[in-house]
């Protein structure tokens, strides 16, 4: 492992990483929301609203609204009423698009891991060559969007494992549940993997040897800072 890692810690470069892992958290989740932001806008939703670290959508028209609360009884009994077929059209369209506006976040995320990721592979060669220059660190800085899903497969598997129930529900589990018959580690297991894989290769064959620790130390306090100034911090008083 050391042949992998050799212990050499460079400051300078410590801190520029560092302040690079805490902007891409807080870029990171504002781009995710801006995935489901701009689904549910494409989709008619105009009160759509980003906030710190979620996106929210009036699913309902008022006389769609009224319909459920009017008839809350014969829908949660599963009973007719004069207007049911309109309800069940109502219900089809908005599990649809429900679908849609949640798929979208995680596939911003991803689409923007990949393109960082194409990006190493086509200017491999200039990642052999030394240090890595600040454009450089970008494209890796992109390339590890995809660390989101192996973190969330770790969070359910911990939650699992240590409370016997999982207390995580993010879009790739709503995404299962809904969509793959309730089968919530259908989609997240898989995700989780491929994400470990890339972020392995990226760390591992992109980054320079002498850089690699310093890399690797960045990005365990930078991710854990971002995480608390913007979801425990900022976050909440900027975007509520």
């Amino acid at each position: 492992m050391i042949n992998l890692v050799p212990l050499i810690f460079q400051k300078k470069l410590f801190v520029f990483l560092f302040l690079g892992f805490v902007i891409a958290t807080v870029v990171g989740t504002l781009s995710h929301e801006c995935g489901h932001y701009f689904m549910a806008r494409h989709l008619g939703f105009k009160k759509a609203r980003i906030h710190y670290r979620s996106m929210e959508a009036v699913y309902l028209t008022d006389s769609e609204k009224a319909i459920t609360i009017k008839y809350n009884h014969e829908i949660r009994n599963h009973l007719w009423f004069p207007l049911r077929p309109q309800y069940e059209k109502i219900r089809w369209t908005t599990y649809k698009e429900d679908l849609l506006i949640i798929a979208a976040g995680p596939v911003e995320t991803i689409l923007t891991g990949t393109i960082g990721l194409l990006l190493l592979f086509v200017y491999r060669k200039r990642y052999k060559q030394g240090p890595l220059l600040v454009w450089q660190w970008i494209t890796v800085f992109l390339a590890l969007f995809w660390l989101r899903e192996p973190i969330n497969l770790s969070i359910v598997i911990f939650t699992r494992v240590t409370r016997g129930h999982t207390q995580f529900w993010g879009d790739e589990f709503w995404f299962s549940w809904l969509s793959m018959g309730g089968n919530q580690w259908l989609l997240m297991v898989p995700l989780g993997i491929i994400g470990a894989i890339i972020c392995a290769v990226v760390t591992f064959r992109f980054v320079p040897l002498q850089q690699r620790f310093t890399f690797i130390l960045a990005g365990l306090a930078g991710d854990a800072t971002g995480a608390i100034l913007w979801f425990i911090l900022l976050g909440p008083r900027l975007m509520p």
